[in-house]
């Protein structure tokens, strides 16, 4: 068995993707490693890029563009049983240090109850000028466990270095019909195998560029693309010891939704979401559950609040 298989996923990063090679061999390791580039179907120069680096590196192409986290297991499932430990990079990232793959594996090797590892990285502009470091941006606890990642614990993807795990088949046809965001679902699903590890340390630089990014940030998309994602989860195989839990966070994603469109002045949605809290419970959650876990009023008088509120204003 190889120790660690090192991935780099890419599509369309001619620009950066010899940067990212670069940092996985100039890792300085105790263990044997195999470096597996999966090209998502690129368009652009990246494939001609890459071919310098034949002796060293295993190409994967896609049949079609996948998105990052489907691209992925694509490749994954079928070696999923032939190495120990995995890492990631995207295309247009780098690792900063050449100790930093020596180090995780370090940790895995000695707390067995973690399934995950990473550690904080660098924003930097499409021309390597940086911005700030992602945990200035997200509050990143050392330790989280399954219910902190349903909250959106974020952290770095090319930072990720974790166990070897078995695919599951609901969890990949979940992943398939999402391009983007999707590493808050796999760490969802790793969340159910183990703890996950944070280190302070940036150890990557992360390019972040306007040109091609997704949509589903800000205002209420992401929002909106949480809550689907999480009542979508809730009839997956593995999940099912963590309903309620799912149901508290779904709960939760309602309420900020609501609060974000009051605030906005925006009262048709905030009719359809109290449609679905109080006259169709069983959609997700009993009310009786809402009430007594959601650390806020929700009563008949809460929402009643913001029905006088509408009328007013209509």
């Amino acid at each position: 068995m190889i120790d660690v298989l090192i991935v780099i996923l890419t599509y369309n990063q001619e620009n950066y993707i010899e940067k990212a090679v670069q940092s996985v061999l100039m890792q300085e390791t105790r263990f044997n490693y195999q470096l597996v580039v999966i090209n998502d179907s690129s368009t652009d120069n990246t494939l001609n890029v890459l071919k310098k680096y034949n002796s060293n590196i295993e190409v994967y192409t896609t049949a079609k563009n996948l998105g990052a986290a489907y691209a992925f297991l694509d490749f994954y499932k079928g070696v999923q049983n032939q190495y120990k430990y995995i890492a990631l990079l995207d295309g247009d990232d780098e690792w900063l240090v050449n100790y930093k793959l020596q180090s995780q594996y370090d940790f895995l090797e000695k707390h067995s109850d973690y399934i995950l590892t990473t550690h904080d990285a660098i924003n930097c502009n499409e021309y390597g000028e940086k911005i700030d470091l992602y945990s200035t941006r997200y509050h990143i606890p050392e330790v989280s466990g399954f219910e902190a990642v349903l909250e959106k614990q974020r952290w770095p993807t090319s930072s990720f270095f974790m166990r070897n795990f078995l695919v599951d088949s609901s969890y990949e046809n979940l992943i398939q019909h999402y391009k983007y965001n999707s590493d808050w679902i796999l760490t969802i699903y790793l969340s159910t195998l183990g703890k996950i590890h944070f280190h302070n340390q940036a150890l990557s630089k992360r390019t972040i560029r306007l040109v091609g990014r997704n949509q589903t940030v800000g205002g209420d998309n992401y929002l909106k693309f949480q809550i689907k994602v999480l009542k979508q989860l809730k009839y997956l195989q593995f999940l099912k010891n963590h309903i309620n839990e799912v149901n508290f966070a779904l709960a939760g994603r309602y309420l900020k939704l609501f609060d974000y469109y009051r605030e906005k002045g925006i009262y048709k949605p905030i009719l359809y979401i109290n449609f679905m809290l109080y006259f169709k419970p069983t959609s997700f959650v009993e009310l009786k559950f809402l009430a007594h876990t959601i650390k806020k009023p929700i009563n008949a008088f809460f929402f009643k609040t913001y029905f006088e509120d509408f009328s007013k204003k209509n």
